[in-house]
């Protein structure tokens, strides 16, 4: 039987410290720093586009700036504290570039989601560290800055990274009240988890989590002791987490405005991805104020094995029906797949052996249990996910990855510190996690969404060309936020022409890429019988046969 080896019999309480231990960690902690920051910079100077979900944020900025809140509140899906750090983050950018709402906007956000993943170093260090030791805590940091999807999706402008910071964070409070018993911990705990749920809906699972370890606690553990002072800490951390997230719940009259969160909540299943995509209105009617942003991705057949498939996500196949047996084996698939992507496809297998390695934490229901029980809470809830909606995303399995590569660093380890046969094999871990961390390097130094450059050359011709009077169907969203239609304003007076001139369609030609991510507004033959002509081609050296985006203009009823 496997022992807890040398890492196990560190001490479970805060290391002393020491002015050379501060010293240690700040070394350490610049280092890490240093890497965040470097990884930040390359990939926002190397961003063709940002997501797609991100236009959303950005408008949902740009309508707290201009709008009433509790209004903006209400009338949007997304959680607001990512949209609120994005507002105030362009009010400095707004004095250094005198640029459009649409490149201070978007400079906000990627500067917001990229300073959260920069600072998430620190949460993470010293959970490692508490967890284990300070090495673990460096290179499960370091690794976790360099796996792909974490790093890519922290340098885009989503609300990832702001939700992983306050989450750690959380976490880290959590150990420190499980093993100091301080109420003052878990009020701190409950403060940051109500934080998490500003960002994001699943950021409420953290309290639960914490809530359930103490409960545990006392019913397995200290059966002696009474339920006070278990009651003081529940109460603490509930009361804490009520005071963030209740003002938002009382205003909207739920807990949450996301489709797919009040989805979770009904017991249909669906058996298709276009029940998603009926939503996804996308014309841009004369003066509308605002772009409908779609906010899921959809994926390509794969026959043989009946799948969807995309870079970010996996889909129930459109049209395939299936009773429950069925979905629930797909939906065990899709989440399995994207949690093993999570981990760069290899680095859940010492995580997995970290775990029972280190099994015995486990059994006295404290801070370490509230990590695995976070990641179970999680995975059910993406099951639920996959079963109600149809789709699993890469980024919402983020958070079982940061918890999980804590235990698999301290796994590499106590292989080469405990089994000679694997010393013999590496007999330096650091080589092994610097070579997982270089591997993963190339992939996330890719720039950003450089498939859709030419959306990107579409909406800069659009801002160009485009009138107030226009319409414009966009199912991919891009060339219609860089033509400036996310910020439009409501109209004073009507446009002197009470008739719009021209619709204009954004046709993607690839195969793969539009059956990926939308489908077409129209094909090709409605357009031209309805009078359409190619306005514009992508690339525009090629000649249009050979296009990859289109962009068509059908005159509209009423032109002269």
């Amino acid at each position: 039987m496997l022992m807890d080896g040398p890492l196990a019999n560190i001490p479970k309480h805060v290391e002393k410290s020491s002015s050379s231990d501060w010293k240690s960690n700040g070394v350490l902690l610049l280092i890490l720093l240093v890497l965040a920051t470097a990884i930040r910079v390359w990939l926002l100077c190397h961003t063709e586009v940002t997501s797609r979900d991100s236009i959303g944020f950005e408008r949902y900025a740009w309508e707290l700036e201009h709008k009433k809140w509790k209004q903006v509140l209400r009338s949007n899906l997304h959680h607001p504290l990512y949209p609120l750090t994005v507002l105030a983050i362009s009010v400095p950018v707004r004095q250094v570039i005198a640029g459009s709402d649409l490149e201070v906007m978007q400079l906000g956000a990627q500067l917001a989601s990229g300073l959260a993943g920069i600072l998430l170093v620190i949460p993470m260090f010293f959970l490692g560290k508490e967890l284990f030791d300070r090495r673990v805590g460096f290179w499960a940091t370091v690794i976790f800055q360099c796996l792909p999807v974490g790093a890519r999706v922290m340098s885009d402008a989503l609300s990832e990274s702001l939700f992983l910071l306050s989450s750690a964070t959380a976490l880290l409070m959590a150990l420190r009240a499980f093993r100091t018993g301080s109420t003052i911990g878990f009020l701190g705990c409950g403060l940051c988890a109500g934080f998490a749920y500003l960002t994001r809906p699943e950021g409420i699972l953290i309290a639960v989590a914490v809530a359930v370890v103490l409960i545990g606690r006392r019913l397995f553990v200290q059966r002696q002791k009474g339920w006070p002072e278990t009651a003081r800490q529940m109460a603490g951390l509930a009361a804490a987490t009520a005071l963030v997230a209740g003002p938002y719940i009382f205003i909207i009259q739920g807990f949450s405005n996301k489709t797919t969160t009040r989805d979770l909540l009904k017991s249909e299943i669906r058996n298709s991805k276009t029940e998603l995509a009926a939503r996804d209105e996308t014309w841009n009617k004369p003066g509308s104020p605002s772009v409908v942003v779609p906010c899921f991705i959809h994926g390509p057949m794969l026959s043989n094995i009946g799948l969807g498939f995309s870079n970010f996500a996996i889909w129930w196949p459109d049209g395939k029906v299936s009773d429950l047996q069925g979905h629930l084996w797909w939906s065990l698939y899709a989440l399995a797949s994207e949690i093993g992507k999570g981990f760069f496809y290899v680095a859940w297998i010492p995580a997995l052996i970290g775990l029972y390695v280190f099994r015995s934490r486990l059994r006295n229901w404290s801070g370490e249990t509230v990590l695995l029980i976070l990641c179970l809470l999680q995975c059910l809830a993406l099951l639920r996910v996959a079963m109600v909606a149809g789709y699993v995303a890469d980024r919402h399995v983020l958070i079982i990855v940061l918890c999980g590569l804590f235990w698999a660093v301290a796994a590499v380890f106590f292989l080469t510190d405990s089994i000679p046969l694997f010393g013999k094999f590496c007999s330096n871990p650091t080589f092994l996690l610097v070579g997982l961390a270089g591997l993963a390097l190339p992939k996330t130094l890719e720039p950003l969404h450089a498939n859709r450059a030419g959306h990107h050359a579409v909406g800069l011709w659009l801002a160009e060309h485009i009138t107030p009077s226009d319409e414009l169907d966009d199912p991919f969203c891009w060339a219609a936020h860089y033509a400036g239609r996310t910020f439009l304003r409501e109209p004073t007076a009507p446009p002197l022409a009470n008739v719009p001139h021209y619709r204009y369609v954004v046709h993607d030609c690839r195969p793969d890429h539009r059956d990926r991510f939308r489908k077409p507004s129209a094909p090709i033959a409605n357009l031209v019988s309805a009078g359409g002509t190619v306005v514009y081609h992508w690339p525009e050296q090629v000649p249009v046969e050979e296009a990859n985006i289109l962009l068509f203009a059908v005159p509209l009823t009423g032109n002269k």
